[in-house]
């Protein structure tokens, strides 16, 4: 017997106890019982510790298996799995890359009928088990490639995929720099021409590290992107495809979420106004805006810019400046109180004690460097802005925030 022993009732109560705890330390312990699957329990904690952030939910069920801990390193949160469904709805939909299966699962509360694939043969056994619990038991699992399984597939409304990006070094670690959706498995630019003979739409989920413009490019029939922010990090990037119309008019949505998976924040532009756009650029004013990781990923500096009465201080500054302040800013949102040269003598003049937190922003120096150089520490409601201004000088924009909810 495999994997079906963690259900064993010692087992649960073994995993369940010692869930919270060091699993390096208890990996030097020997097991209860010589016969239990120590390494798979140890996995089973390592996994739960992990859901206890993404997955919240599935915790309370004790027949729940949890993937092993590589896989759960790549699950999506549930807030960012529930958006996704949301953008979603049909009779059918195919999930080409099962996983843990926290995606698939969101994604079938909108429809009738699914149908699952995951190329790892025990992956896609607890996936199955797990689906069953958890109220996604109307979604059909298969143990294969995306490759081979879309060749068979019945023809759905929707298919969704989230390709993960190839080892290329040998070593265990991604190749450093841009990449490609070709450097995907499954490679879904590949998969294109057998996908429009199966669905009209598709979801594709991307790390935020691969290029918009490229991927846009590659896939050629994207109707929509959205760059999601969760946490006040940037996450993952949505491409929706029309896959019956080819290249067609597209929209970007910078969203921010939240623990609900709802739209805080939803900033939508068409990109190419965006392109013909001219950003206007000034010297630091009364206010300072820091658009939020989302925001900066879309690539909309002019849009955001003009739709909020903003100036920018330098093409490769993502900040802006205004007189009046806009509460409403997607981002956070400083009073400056000086503007200084990058200097000890001069901070000091203004603030004695040094203390200020410290971010850097097209800036040459890092920010732990600046730190050593200025001798500054933290302060909780101070902060230093290291950056570049549109007359190249490099200066210190000295801040304090402005609380607006």
């Amino acid at each position: 017997m495999g994997w079906e022993r963690l259900l064993e009732a010692e087992i649960q109560s073994f995993i369940r106890t010692h869930e919270k705890e060091d699993v390096r330390a208890l990996a030097l312990k020997k097991p209860p019982q010589p016969d239990w699957p120590y390494k798979d329990m140890l996995d089973q904690i390592i996994s739960r510790q992990k859901a206890a952030k993404k997955m919240p939910t599935w915790l309370e069920d004790p027949m729940v298996v949890f993937p092993a801990p590589d896989v759960m390193e790549q699950a999506s949160s549930m807030a960012t799995a529930r958006f996704k469904a949301s953008l979603m709805t049909g009779e059918s939909f195919a999930d080409l890359t099962g996983g843990t299966g926290q995606d698939c699962l969101e994604i079938a509360r909108h429809f009738k009928t699914g149908l699952c694939c995951e190329h790892d043969p025990e992956t896609a056994e607890r996936l199955r088990h797990n689906l069953k619990i958890l109220g996604g038991g109307h979604v059909t699992v298969h143990g294969s490639r995306a490759e081979d399984f879309i060749q068979n597939m019945e023809p759905v409304d929707w298919v969704y995929c989230d390709p993960a990006r190839r080892v290329a070094d040998g070593k265990g670690k991604a190749r450093k720099g841009l990449y490609s959706l070709h450097d995907c498995s499954p490679d879904i630019v590949d998969l294109l021409p057998a996908l429009r003979k199966k669905s009209g739409k598709a979801l594709i989920k991307t790390s935020p590290m691969l290029d918009i413009s490229r991927a846009v490019e590659e896939l050629a029939c994207v109707e929509a992107v959205y760059v999601i922010e969760y946490e006040k990090d940037c996450k993952e990037c949505l491409y929706v495809l029309d896959l019956k119309k080819g290249p067609v008019k597209m929209s970007v949505h910078a969203v921010s979420l939240n623990a609900q998976g709802q739209a805080v924040h939803d900033f939508s532009f068409d990109p190419e106004e965006e392109k013909q756009r001219d950003c206007p650029y000034a010297e630091p004013r009364k206010y300072l805006y820091e658009p939020g990781p989302a925001l900066q990923k879309a690539g909309c500096s002019a849009m955001l810019a003009l739709h909020y009465n903003l100036e920018k201080l330098h093409p490769n500054t993502q900040l802006y400046t205004s007189d009046i302040m806009h509460s409403k800013f997607p981002g956070r949102v400083f009073e400056i109180q000086d503007c200084i040269k990058p200097q000890k003598k001069d901070l000091k003049a203004v603030w004695p004690d040094l203390k200020a937190n410290i971010s850097v922003r097209n800036f040459p120096i890092r920010a732990e460097d600046l730190q050593k150089k200025l001798g500054t520490s933290p302060h909780s409601d101070r902060t230093i802005f290291a950056c570049t201004l549109y007359s190249h000088h490099k200066v210190l924009l000295l801040c304090k925030p402005i609380e607006r909810f």
